[in-house]
């Protein structure tokens, strides 16, 4: 934008119980303000679940995510997330 607020966003798919990282496709040049994740859908199963996105080690370039789910077996959701910064 032109006061220099960077807005990122995509999707991805991650299996129930694990972690991952969200590369951003352009690196915030300065840092990331606010992180946001959803679970869009589940493609396997139906049960309880929470999904964490945000703090990663390369704060600039990444986000971690992790879903875990209270339900035992394997399951795989997809999920929305969006990245502000600056």
């Amino acid at each position: 934008l032109p006061s220099g607020l960077i807005i990122q966003w995509g999707q991805g798919v991650l299996a129930g119980d694990t972690s991952g990282t969200v590369t951003f496709p352009i690196a915030f040049p300065n840092g990331v303000l606010s992180t946001s994740a959803t679970l869009g859908n589940v493609l396997d199963g139906s049960h309880s679940y929470s999904i964490g996105f945000g703090a990663s080690p390369t704060p600039k370039t990444a986000a971690a995510i992790t879903i875990t789910t209270t339900t035992t077996g394997y399951f795989t959701f997809g999920f929305s997330w969006i990245a502000i910064g600056y």
